[in-house]
């Protein structure tokens, strides 16, 4: 994997339930997408409050066009019900979020300026 999008997701003091059912609605409507890969951990410190990270490797650039294009079945696979509920509980349990973007190199094509 050369590309790793990070996100991290600050969830609400009081929500921690909300969360996991977010995780699961997620998880459900994923499944039906086998090429989608992506790992949730929970931050044990360094970051404030109740963190969690995810993990989506690519392998190359045009991946992340291919992400877009998956949003779509996601939103299918969700439904509108599913989908309107997601967007409540976001809106109710996320305090912050924060999305980047990781290109990895080898050592011998690192830059030095």
């Amino acid at each position: 994997m050369r590309y790793f999008e990070i996100s991290l997701y600050r969830v609400r003091p009081g929500h921690d339930s909300d969360w996991d059912t977010i995780v699961k609605m997620v998880k459900v409507a994923y499944e039906k997408i086998p090429e989608a890969r992506w790992a949730t951990y929970r931050a044990q410190y360094g970051q404030e409050g109740t963190t969690y990270v995810v993990f989506t490797p690519l392998k190359s650039a045009s991946e992340i066009d291919q992400g877009f294009a998956r949003s779509k079945q996601f939103m299918a696979n969700m439904g509108e019900d599913g989908m309107k509920k997601l967007s409540e509980l976001l809106a109710a349990t996320i305090e912050t979020s924060q999305h980047n973007l990781f290109f990895l190199q080898a050592k011998d094509e690192l830059c030095v300026g």
